[in-house]
């Protein structure tokens, strides 16, 4: 097992190592591991499931960063760790883990001006590499505290995730859910009309919970509540979401609501809306969750 921990001298703190016999018993002392430390400081370090390659964050270097390293067998020393450097990535990175056996990357980044932290994930391919990152869709709550990915938890059922975060000195959980948000039709004809028609699914977890729906932009963004798989568009989300049906309320017993867009025929849309795809998510809140949908796409053709 691989901790962080104030160095003895109270100053900084460092990654040690310990292990045990056997599974009953206990571990012994930790120490510092002299193969990943350095003068600068070291923490939240992530194990692979096979203990073969290690993550953590390090303020060695010009800023807070991301850092990795290998070795052969966990009996085996670990090669000299290399910087992770995500691009277009400029504020500090730190809380690497590893979701879905492996083969995906979470890590939470600091906000401009210390205002907060989001989460960015990547896929990692079958040779190890890291892909392009994009932020977490799903991620609920206020970013105004640092965000400390703990463990990914799936539903053997239903395969429905959930991201556990460690805030404030408080155990969350994010719903990921990938299939919570469905529309009945993607395009409709302005000259012809018709409805759009949104299914929301949070689960019966969400029984009761308060839910909303929004319009945006189809691009993912951090919100004061999370970070959504659509972008809020300062023309058009506010005057838009005003014309749906149920687009706040409370869910059903089952966690289910319809919301509906219906589009008059001829009826007079902001110009930059017809034949624009526009992005659609829901939330909703209980007390001990929070769930952001995926994003559906619709178009409103001439």
């Amino acid at each position: 097992m691989t901790l962080s921990a104030q160095r003895p001298n109270g100053i900084g703190v460092d990654l040690f190592s310990t292990s045990r016999p056997a599974a009953n018993d206990d571990f012994i002392q930790p120490i510092v591991d002299l193969d990943l430390n350095t003068s600068d400081a070291a923490g939240g370090p992530f194990l692979s499931a096979n203990e073969l390659e290690i993550w953590f964050h390090s303020t060695r270097g010009s800023s807070p960063s991301l850092w990795h390293a290998t070795r052969l067998s966990v009996e085996s020393r670990w090669y000299p760790p290399k910087r992770y450097t995500p691009q277009n990535v400029s504020e500090p990175a730190a809380y690497p883990m590893f979701a879905n056996h492996d083969s995906e990357f979470i890590f939470s980044q600091r906000l401009p001006s210390a205002s907060g932290a989001r989460f960015r994930h990547a896929k990692i391919g079958n040779d190890g590499s890291v892909g392009a990152h994009q932020l977490l869709a799903g991620v609920y709550g206020s970013r105004s505290a640092s965000r400390i990915p703990i463990n990914l938890i799936v539903d053997p059922s239903t395969g429905t995730r959930a991201l556990c975060i460690l805030s404030n000195s408080q155990l969350s959980q994010s719903v990921l859910e990938d299939n919570g948000l469905a529309v009945s039709t993607n395009e409709i004809s302005l000259a012809a009309g018709g409805t759009f028609s949104f299914q929301i699914s949070a689960g019966s977890s969400f029984s009761a919970a308060a839910y909303n729906l929004f319009p945006g932009d189809s691009q993912s963004s951090a919100a004061d509540l999370g970070v959504l798989p659509i972008s809020f568009n300062q023309h058009y989300s506010s005057s838009l979401r005003s014309q749906l049906t149920n687009a706040s309320g409370a869910l059903s017993a089952t966690g289910q609501a319809t919301c509906s867009w219906v589009v008059s025929p001829g009826a007079s849309l902001p110009p930059q809306l017809v034949n624009y795809e526009i992005g659609f998510c829901a939330v909703a809140k209980n007390s001990t969750s929070g769930f952001i949908s995926n994003a559906v796409r619709v178009k409103v053709l001439p």
